[in-house]
């Protein structure tokens, strides 16, 4: 049934106010740019890590990296016998938004390989945050990695990711 711009304009009202508010029961489909700027995010993210540029790496965590839970020295002393990183990224969820901002879970296989000549294989997910409040700073308006949760799968002997 069509709607009167009346009906339209509360609609988009009602959206709008929902999308600062972060209502809780706001959940989209991600769009095709939220979907480019997250995968672009991870891979940046990986690859930076893949290259040996902690710094780097540790910036695409919220808060300018204090999101990791560590210090820069302790996040860049996690990497020590750290040799290679890749990931494969999965399917982005939904997007789901709360108290202003939105977060994304995304699913990631993890290959990395050591000084001690071992392969490690990680699974799980990376979520992703960006805040949509009013005077939110770019930094914060960016898809950044809010949490992860990865589990070993395997260890072994160096070899090339599937």
């Amino acid at each position: 049934m069509p709607q009167d711009d009346d009906e339209l304009a509360t609609s988009q009202s009602d959206s709008m106010a929902a999308l600062y508010a972060g209502a809780d029961s706001v959940s989209l489909a991600p769009t095709v740019t939220d979907t480019r700027q997250v995968v672009a995010v991870l891979e940046d993210y990986f690859a930076a890590l893949n290259r040996g540029d902690y710094v780097g790496a540790y910036e695409y965590w919220v808060n300018g990296g204090g999101g990791s839970g560590r210090g820069l020295e302790e996040f860049t002393r996690q990497f020590a016998q750290t040799t290679s990183v890749h990931a494969q990224i999965g399917e982005l969820g939904r997007i789901e938004g709360a108290a202003g901002s939105r977060y994304v879970r995304v699913p990631v296989t993890v290959h990395t390989g050591t000084t001690t000549g071992e392969h490690r294989q990680l699974e799980g997910a990376v979520t992703l945050r960006r805040s949509l409040v009013p005077g939110a700073t770019e930094a914060q308006r960016s898809w950044r990695i809010y949490s992860t949760d990865l589990d070993f799968l395997a260890e072994g002997a160096v070899g090339e990711p599937d």
